[in-house]
């Protein structure tokens, strides 16, 4: 009789696959945010790239006591963190028009469209 043993190796929770997310710092006073917000920040979650990784929204006046793992730190806003495990992979900084963002976002998040 032949047996067979197969070993794969444990993964803890913290070694999973974490989910990603979009950190956008914002502020009520920024006209580019306000941009954002209209050429992109209502469809977002509905995109494959809001699907891989969610919006979570922060004011600017909150992100150094909230997130003070990010370095550098924000210094204006709108600032766009891409975030793997609450690790920064990415950052994009000022907003111009949607086609930029999505642009600069996909190089941090291939998405296969």
């Amino acid at each position: 009789m032949l047996s067979l043993l197969i070993v794969t190796p444990s993964i803890d929770s913290a070694q999973a696959e974490q989910p990603k997310a979009l950190l956008f710092v914002t502020s009520d006073h920024c006209p580019f945010c306000a941009a954002w917000e209209r050429d992109v920040g209502h469809l977002y979650d509905k995109t494959p790239y809001g699907v891989a990784a969610p919006l979570r929204r922060i004011d600017f006046a909150d992100v150094a006591q909230q997130m003070p793992f990010l370095k550098p730190k924000i210094v204006g806003t709108p600032t766009f963190v891409i975030l793997e495990a609450n690790q920064e992979i990415g950052r994009i900084q000022g907003y111009s028009d949607a086609e930029m963002f999505y642009w600069q976002l996909s190089e941090y998040l291939p998405i296969e469209l």
